[in-house]
């Protein structure tokens, strides 16, 4: 089984493994390679794998919004725009919301928590996610929904899963945050990462971890 990921190695496996931190995004690695192939081997890249390579791309940087942007990332995705992709029409498709979404980023908007540490904080319980009838694995869309406040520094949301247990996002905008995660069962990027919470006490055990960091 082969390897490609641009994730921080925490697991060795696959052969062959090809892992790199530095880039953006698995299909900025994968639009660099298509593209070696082509120049190497002849080899034509389709254009939908080169639509699906800038969106992955556009995906995981936030529009170029994130700090692992870098030149090799944009030059990439201008490498995937010189085939026939509409942007106007994947942005579309990226950023348009169910209803039952943006009447929970509104819930989010009014109920979330910001720490004199510059630290956000929200949780969304079962009967909140069965009030807005939005899955675990849907909410994820409300991610960065409070990210640009004033004074922000890193942000977590404690998602509850139906044994009380919680899923745990974290986000933050120059704190190294995956060595907490890597504490409480995850893992990530520095400034983008997913942990375990096993009940509300250990939550609350993370929430002052993440204030210790930003108030150093």
């Amino acid at each position: 089984m082969a390897k490609i990921d641009h994730h921080p190695e925490v697991d060795v496996y696959g052969e062959p493994s090809w892992v790199d931190t530095k880039s953006s995004s698995t299909c900025e690695m994968l639009m660099s390679f298509a593209l070696w192939l082509k120049a190497e081997k002849d080899w034509e890249i389709p254009a939908e794998a080169a639509r699906l390579f800038y969106a992955g791309i556009i995906g995981d940087t936030g529009r170029f919004q994130h700090s692992n942007t870098t030149p090799k990332t944009l030059q990439m995705a201008a490498e995937a725009l010189k085939y026939p992709i509409d942007p106007a029409s994947l942005f579309a498709g990226f950023y348009s919301s169910d209803e039952k979404l943006v009447r929970l980023k509104g819930r989010v908007l009014s109920d979330f928590e910001l720490s004199s540490n510059g630290v956000g904080v929200m949780y969304l319980t079962q009967e909140l996610l069965q009030k807005y009838n939005v899955t675990i694995n849907g909410s994820s869309a409300m991610m960065n929904v409070f990210a640009e406040v004033e004074g922000i520094k890193a942000w977590v949301f404690f998602v509850e899963n139906e044994d009380g247990s919680y899923r745990v996002r974290l986000r933050s905008k120059k704190v190294v945050i995956n060595e907490l995660a890597a504490r409480h069962n995850g893992g990530g990027h520095p400034n983008a990462s997913g942990a375990k919470a096993e009940d509300l006490a250990e939550t609350k055990t993370i929430i002052e971890e993440l204030n210790s960091l930003c108030r150093e």
